[in-house]
């Protein structure tokens, strides 16, 4: 059964053990670090309402909606939806971070970079809460 992350303040990694990491300047991408890269200390800030903020730079995650649109850093708040199963742990979630438009546009990896597609994808996203 899925449910939606409660929020928190969390780490977020791929299937592969990346870690989702800020962009440098606004406007930038966000991309997937390899945890040894010290990408660990990257904290999101996740809102009842699925904003997704960065604790370190306080910027969103943001993206203009279509399909293979990039996932970028933005001072404007943009609401996701994000449905989660527990792992089984008391901190961590798994599941899909998705559109609130009704299109349902996942979120999804290509090498380091993240981005919209407009197909279900396979791409899991786990959160571990700090």
């Amino acid at each position: 059964m899925s449910i939606a992350l409660p929020p928190g303040i969390y780490t977020i990694t791929n299937g592969s053990g990346q870690t989702v990491v800020d962009a440098d300047a606004e406007g930038g991408k966000l991309a997937l670090s390899n945890e040894s890269s010290g990408a660990l200390n990257q904290q999101w800030i996740i809102s009842g309402d699925g904003t997704i903020k960065s604790s370190s730079s306080d910027h969103h995650a943001s993206a203009t909606t279509g399909s293979s649109s990039t996932i970028s850093r933005s001072k404007t708040d943009m609401p996701w939806t994000i449905q989660v199963q527990s792992t089984g742990s008391d901190n961590s979630f798994t599941g899909y971070i998705t559109t609130t438009d009704g299109k349902n546009y996942h979120w999804a990896h290509d090498g380091n970079d993240i981005s919209l597609q407009n197909k279900p994808t396979t791409t899991q996203w786990t959160f571990t809460s700090v």
